[in-house]
Protein backbone atom coordinates (compact mmCIF):
# COMPACT_ATOMS: atom_id res chain seq x y z
CA UNK A 1 0.00 0.00 0.00
CA UNK A 2 2.82 2.36 -0.53
CA UNK A 3 0.75 4.19 -3.11
CA UNK A 4 -1.99 4.78 -0.42
CA UNK A 5 0.79 5.79 2.11
CA UNK A 6 2.28 8.18 -0.21
CA UNK A 7 -0.87 9.72 -1.78
CA UNK A 8 -2.12 9.86 2.24
CA UNK A 9 0.76 11.88 2.87
CA UNK A 10 0.92 14.24 0.44
CA UNK A 11 -3.19 15.26 1.05
CA UNK A 12 -2.86 15.56 4.72
CA UNK A 13 0.59 15.91 5.78
CA UNK A 14 0.38 12.98 8.42
CA UNK A 15 2.08 9.73 8.34
CA UNK A 16 -0.97 7.00 8.02
CA UNK A 17 -1.30 4.59 10.99
CA UNK A 18 -0.81 1.03 10.04
CA UNK A 19 -4.74 0.24 10.83
CA UNK A 20 -5.50 3.10 8.25
CA UNK A 21 -3.11 1.35 6.00
CA UNK A 22 -4.24 -2.16 6.26
CA UNK A 23 -8.14 -1.01 6.52
CA UNK A 24 -7.22 0.86 3.00
CA UNK A 25 -5.23 -2.24 1.87
CA UNK A 26 -8.52 -4.19 1.00
CA UNK A 27 -9.60 -3.39 -2.17
CA UNK A 28 -12.73 -5.10 -2.16
CA UNK A 29 -15.35 -2.94 0.09
CA UNK A 30 -17.61 -5.08 2.59
CA UNK A 31 -19.20 -4.38 6.17
CA UNK A 32 -16.88 -4.35 8.82
CA UNK A 33 -16.38 -3.75 12.13
CA UNK A 34 -14.00 -0.82 13.22
CA UNK A 35 -13.21 -0.28 16.93
CA UNK A 36 -10.21 2.52 17.05
CA UNK A 37 -9.50 4.12 20.27
CA UNK A 38 -9.82 8.04 20.10
CA UNK A 39 -7.51 10.06 18.75
CA UNK A 40 -5.79 7.96 15.93
CA UNK A 41 -7.91 9.09 13.25
CA UNK A 42 -11.22 6.85 12.71
CA UNK A 43 -12.86 9.68 10.73
CA UNK A 44 -9.71 10.63 8.64
CA UNK A 45 -8.67 6.80 8.22
CA UNK A 46 -12.50 5.71 7.03
CA UNK A 47 -13.20 9.11 4.49
CA UNK A 48 -9.41 8.35 2.70
CA UNK A 49 -10.05 4.85 2.42
CA UNK A 50 -13.39 5.73 0.40
CA UNK A 51 -11.76 8.45 -1.63
CA UNK A 52 -8.69 7.01 -2.48
CA UNK A 53 -10.76 3.44 -4.10
CA UNK A 54 -13.71 5.40 -5.35
CA UNK A 55 -12.62 8.70 -6.62
CA UNK A 56 -9.03 8.80 -6.49
CA UNK A 57 -8.63 4.96 -8.19
CA UNK A 58 -11.82 5.48 -10.31
CA UNK A 59 -12.73 2.07 -8.60
CA UNK A 60 -16.48 1.55 -10.09
CA UNK A 61 -16.59 -1.55 -7.71
CA UNK A 62 -17.13 0.99 -4.14
CA UNK A 63 -20.30 2.53 -3.73
CA UNK A 64 -20.87 5.56 -5.07
CA UNK A 65 -22.16 7.09 -1.96
CA UNK A 66 -20.71 7.54 1.14
CA UNK A 67 -23.45 8.08 4.30
CA UNK A 68 -22.37 9.10 7.20
CA UNK A 69 -24.69 8.56 10.20
CA UNK A 70 -24.05 10.18 13.58
CA UNK A 71 -26.40 10.55 17.13
CA UNK A 72 -25.27 14.09 17.73
CA UNK A 73 -25.31 17.23 15.81
CA UNK A 74 -22.19 18.57 16.48
CA UNK A 75 -20.83 15.28 15.68
CA UNK A 76 -22.39 16.03 11.87
CA UNK A 77 -20.20 19.31 11.66
CA UNK A 78 -17.45 18.12 13.52
CA UNK A 79 -17.34 15.28 10.25
CA UNK A 80 -18.03 17.43 7.49
CA UNK A 81 -15.55 20.12 8.28
CA UNK A 82 -13.13 16.59 8.11
CA UNK A 83 -15.11 15.76 4.82
CA UNK A 84 -14.59 19.31 3.26
CA UNK A 85 -10.69 19.68 3.73
CA UNK A 86 -9.49 16.16 2.83
CA UNK A 87 -11.67 16.75 -0.34
CA UNK A 88 -10.08 20.07 -0.71
CA UNK A 89 -6.95 19.29 0.07
CA UNK A 90 -6.36 16.47 -3.05
CA UNK A 91 -8.94 19.01 -4.88
CA UNK A 92 -12.26 16.86 -5.42
CA UNK A 93 -14.16 19.29 -3.69
CA UNK A 94 -17.86 19.94 -6.22
CA UNK A 95 -19.52 23.29 -4.87
CA UNK A 96 -22.22 25.13 -6.62
CA UNK A 97 -19.71 27.23 -8.85
CA UNK A 98 -18.72 24.19 -10.62
CA UNK A 99 -20.59 23.58 -13.67
CA UNK A 100 -18.98 20.27 -14.24
CA UNK A 101 -19.31 17.73 -11.83
CA UNK A 102 -16.76 14.42 -13.07
CA UNK A 103 -14.27 13.53 -10.44
CA UNK A 104 -15.88 15.69 -7.82
CA UNK A 105 -17.61 14.90 -4.62
CA UNK A 106 -20.41 16.83 -3.14
CA UNK A 107 -20.69 17.47 0.73
CA UNK A 108 -24.14 17.36 1.38
CA UNK A 109 -25.66 17.54 5.73
CA UNK A 110 -29.13 15.64 6.59
CA UNK A 111 -29.82 17.69 9.79
CA UNK A 112 -32.51 19.51 11.03
CA UNK A 113 -32.74 23.14 10.21
CA UNK A 114 -30.44 22.92 7.32
CA UNK A 115 -30.85 22.94 3.71
CA UNK A 116 -30.24 19.21 2.51
CA UNK A 117 -29.32 20.66 -1.15
CA UNK A 118 -30.10 18.61 -4.35
CA UNK A 119 -28.35 15.72 -3.77
CA UNK A 120 -31.08 13.69 -4.48
CA UNK A 121 -31.19 14.98 -8.50
CA UNK A 122 -27.88 13.78 -9.39
CA UNK A 123 -27.55 9.81 -8.48
CA UNK A 124 -25.12 9.08 -10.90
CA UNK A 125 -22.41 11.16 -8.76
CA UNK A 126 -19.89 10.40 -6.16
CA UNK A 127 -20.95 12.13 -2.79
CA UNK A 128 -21.04 12.36 0.85
CA UNK A 129 -23.89 12.38 3.19
CA UNK A 130 -23.91 13.62 6.43
CA UNK A 131 -26.42 13.54 8.91
CA UNK A 132 -28.17 12.60 12.17
CA UNK A 133 -29.51 9.12 12.45
CA UNK A 134 -33.12 10.18 12.89
CA UNK A 135 -32.85 12.31 9.55
CA UNK A 136 -30.77 9.20 7.62
CA UNK A 137 -32.48 5.64 8.99
CA UNK A 138 -35.81 7.59 8.27
CA UNK A 139 -35.20 8.10 4.95
CA UNK A 140 -33.79 4.22 4.24
CA UNK A 141 -36.95 3.00 6.21
CA UNK A 142 -38.96 5.26 3.63
CA UNK A 143 -40.27 7.93 5.98
CA UNK A 144 -37.72 10.52 5.61
CA UNK A 145 -38.39 12.53 8.67
CA UNK A 146 -38.95 16.56 7.67
CA UNK A 147 -38.93 15.67 3.79
CA UNK A 148 -42.19 15.78 1.90
CA UNK A 149 -43.80 12.23 0.68
CA UNK A 150 -42.95 13.17 -2.81
CA UNK A 151 -39.32 12.86 -1.62
CA UNK A 152 -39.60 9.82 0.16
CA UNK A 153 -39.10 6.87 -2.70
CA UNK A 154 -36.08 9.35 -3.90
CA UNK A 155 -34.28 8.98 -1.09
CA UNK A 156 -35.36 5.61 0.04
CA UNK A 157 -33.69 4.38 -3.30
CA UNK A 158 -30.67 6.45 -3.16
CA UNK A 159 -29.71 5.30 0.44
CA UNK A 160 -30.25 1.67 0.31
CA UNK A 161 -28.64 1.73 -3.08
CA UNK A 162 -24.72 1.73 -4.15
CA UNK A 163 -23.91 2.94 -0.55
CA UNK A 164 -21.48 3.24 2.33
CA UNK A 165 -22.58 3.49 5.30
CA UNK A 166 -20.79 4.52 7.86
CA UNK A 167 -22.28 4.16 11.73
CA UNK A 168 -20.19 6.14 13.99
CA UNK A 169 -20.29 6.21 17.57
CA UNK A 170 -22.42 3.33 17.70
CA UNK A 171 -22.40 3.71 21.06
CA UNK A 172 -24.78 6.62 21.66
CA UNK A 173 -27.24 5.59 19.02
CA UNK A 174 -29.58 3.21 21.23
CA UNK A 175 -32.37 1.89 18.83
CA UNK A 176 -30.79 3.73 16.14
CA UNK A 177 -27.71 1.05 15.64
CA UNK A 178 -30.26 -1.97 16.05
CA UNK A 179 -31.97 -0.20 12.94
CA UNK A 180 -28.85 0.27 10.87
CA UNK A 181 -28.25 -3.92 11.61
CA UNK A 182 -31.68 -5.02 10.58
CA UNK A 183 -31.03 -2.74 7.57
CA UNK A 184 -28.16 -4.60 6.53
CA UNK A 185 -29.22 -7.59 7.41
CA UNK A 186 -32.36 -7.38 5.28
CA UNK A 187 -30.14 -6.22 2.48
CA UNK A 188 -27.98 -9.27 2.87
CA UNK A 189 -30.62 -11.54 2.90
CA UNK A 190 -31.90 -10.40 -0.16
CA UNK A 191 -28.28 -9.83 -1.91
CA UNK A 192 -27.96 -10.45 -5.64
CA UNK A 193 -24.83 -10.81 -8.26
CA UNK A 194 -26.96 -7.76 -9.91
CA UNK A 195 -27.78 -6.30 -6.45
CA UNK A 196 -26.37 -2.61 -6.34
CA UNK A 197 -24.03 -3.06 -3.34
CA UNK A 198 -24.77 -2.05 0.21
CA UNK A 199 -22.15 -2.21 2.89
CA UNK A 200 -22.39 -0.54 6.54
CA UNK A 201 -19.35 0.05 8.39
CA UNK A 202 -19.77 0.12 12.39
CA UNK A 203 -17.31 1.89 14.51
CA UNK A 204 -16.61 3.45 17.75
CA UNK A 205 -14.09 3.14 20.30
CA UNK A 206 -15.71 0.79 22.65
CA UNK A 207 -17.41 -1.58 19.95
CA UNK A 208 -18.53 -4.73 21.11
CA UNK A 209 -20.16 -7.02 18.34
CA UNK A 210 -22.58 -8.51 20.62
CA UNK A 211 -24.36 -4.81 20.50
CA UNK A 212 -24.92 -6.22 17.23
CA UNK A 213 -26.61 -8.97 17.39
CA UNK A 214 -30.33 -8.79 16.06
CA UNK A 215 -32.91 -11.37 15.29
CA UNK A 216 -31.74 -11.37 11.48
CA UNK A 217 -28.46 -10.21 11.81
CA UNK A 218 -26.30 -13.50 12.63
CA UNK A 219 -25.49 -14.62 9.52
CA UNK A 220 -24.06 -10.64 8.90
CA UNK A 221 -22.32 -9.77 12.08
CA UNK A 222 -20.47 -13.47 12.98
CA UNK A 223 -18.74 -13.27 9.81
CA UNK A 224 -17.23 -9.58 10.77
CA UNK A 225 -15.84 -10.82 14.29
CA UNK A 226 -12.81 -12.52 12.69
CA UNK A 227 -12.31 -9.12 10.74
CA UNK A 228 -12.79 -6.52 12.95
CA UNK A 229 -10.35 -3.41 12.26
CA UNK A 230 -8.41 -2.65 15.51
CA UNK A 231 -5.27 -1.57 16.70
CA UNK A 232 -2.87 -4.48 16.64
CA UNK A 233 -0.41 -5.31 19.52
CA UNK A 234 2.81 -4.33 17.82
CA UNK A 235 1.59 -0.88 17.01
CA UNK A 236 0.11 0.28 20.42
CA UNK A 237 2.75 2.63 21.21
CA UNK A 238 3.28 6.65 21.92
CA UNK A 239 1.72 8.88 24.17
CA UNK A 240 -1.75 7.14 23.90
CA UNK A 241 -0.61 3.83 25.49
CA UNK A 242 2.04 5.51 27.60
CA UNK A 243 -0.90 7.42 29.71
CA UNK A 244 -1.24 6.33 33.80
CA UNK A 245 -4.50 6.62 35.58
CA UNK A 246 -3.22 6.94 39.09
CA UNK A 247 -5.85 5.20 41.48
CA UNK A 248 -5.82 5.00 45.13
CA UNK A 249 -8.42 2.58 47.51
CA UNK A 250 -9.17 3.82 51.18
CA UNK A 251 -11.29 1.01 53.23
CA UNK A 252 -13.61 3.49 55.86
CA UNK A 253 -14.93 1.31 58.58
CA UNK A 254 -16.69 3.12 59.92
CA UNK A 255 -20.78 3.59 59.50
CA UNK A 256 -23.60 6.85 59.00
CA UNK A 257 -21.91 10.07 60.06
CA UNK A 258 -18.46 9.20 61.02
CA UNK A 259 -18.02 7.61 57.26
CA UNK A 260 -19.08 10.47 56.19
CA UNK A 261 -17.18 13.15 57.64
CA UNK A 262 -14.12 10.60 56.78
CA UNK A 263 -15.32 10.62 53.21
CA UNK A 264 -15.20 14.22 53.32
CA UNK A 265 -11.94 14.96 54.79
CA UNK A 266 -10.43 12.79 51.98
CA UNK A 267 -12.15 14.33 49.44
CA UNK A 268 -11.08 18.09 51.11
CA UNK A 269 -7.20 16.89 51.20
CA UNK A 270 -8.09 15.42 47.32
CA UNK A 271 -8.69 18.74 46.27
CA UNK A 272 -5.96 20.63 48.40
CA UNK A 273 -3.49 18.26 47.10
CA UNK A 274 -4.70 18.44 42.80
CA UNK A 275 -2.64 20.74 40.75
CA UNK A 276 -4.49 23.79 39.49
CA UNK A 277 -5.10 23.35 36.08
CA UNK A 278 -5.84 26.10 33.39
CA UNK A 279 -8.96 26.34 34.52
CA UNK A 280 -8.26 25.85 38.17
CA UNK A 281 -9.44 22.67 40.17
CA UNK A 282 -12.30 20.57 40.04
CA UNK A 283 -13.33 17.73 41.92
CA UNK A 284 -16.22 15.52 41.55
CA UNK A 285 -17.76 13.40 43.67
CA UNK A 286 -20.22 10.68 42.74
CA UNK A 287 -22.67 9.06 45.18
CA UNK A 288 -25.45 6.76 44.06
CA UNK A 289 -28.27 8.32 45.91
CA UNK A 290 -29.63 11.79 46.15
CA UNK A 291 -30.14 11.30 49.62
CA UNK A 292 -26.10 10.16 50.22
CA UNK A 293 -25.28 12.85 47.93
CA UNK A 294 -26.92 15.51 50.42
CA UNK A 295 -25.82 14.47 53.50
CA UNK A 296 -22.39 14.24 51.75
CA UNK A 297 -22.41 17.93 50.84
CA UNK A 298 -23.26 18.82 54.29
CA UNK A 299 -20.08 16.48 55.75
CA UNK A 300 -17.62 18.26 53.27
CA UNK A 301 -18.99 21.97 53.82
CA UNK A 302 -18.19 20.97 57.81
CA UNK A 303 -15.08 19.54 56.79
CA UNK A 304 -13.76 22.65 54.71
CA UNK A 305 -15.02 25.21 57.21
CA UNK A 306 -13.45 28.18 57.04
CA UNK A 307 -9.78 27.28 56.00
CA UNK A 308 -10.15 28.16 52.23
CA UNK A 309 -13.01 29.89 49.91
CA UNK A 310 -14.24 26.23 48.19
CA UNK A 311 -17.17 26.56 46.00
CA UNK A 312 -19.43 23.42 46.59
CA UNK A 313 -22.05 22.33 44.58
CA UNK A 314 -24.81 19.56 45.15
CA UNK A 315 -26.39 18.36 41.69
CA UNK A 316 -28.67 15.52 41.52
CA UNK A 317 -32.36 15.02 39.65
CA UNK A 318 -34.71 16.11 42.30
CA UNK A 319 -34.49 19.76 41.86
CA UNK A 320 -36.61 21.83 39.97
CA UNK A 321 -36.24 23.34 36.85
Amino acid sequence: MSNFRDWFHSTTDYIPHQWQVDLASDSKCKSRLIRIPTGLGKTMGVLATWIYHRIINNDDTWPRRLVWCLPMRVLVEQTEAVARNLLLACDRLWDDKLENRDGKVGVHLLMGGEDTGDWHLYPEHPAILIGTQDMLLSRALNRGYASSRARWPMDYAWLNNDCLWVADEVQLMDVGLATSVQLQAFRHAQARVDFPRVHTWWMSATLQPDWLETTDAMPVIHPLRERMVHVQEPDKTGPLWSITKPLEIHTIADKDDKQLTKMAGLAANAHAQSEAGAYGRVTLVVMNTVERASDFCSALKRALGKKAPVDVRLVHSRYRG
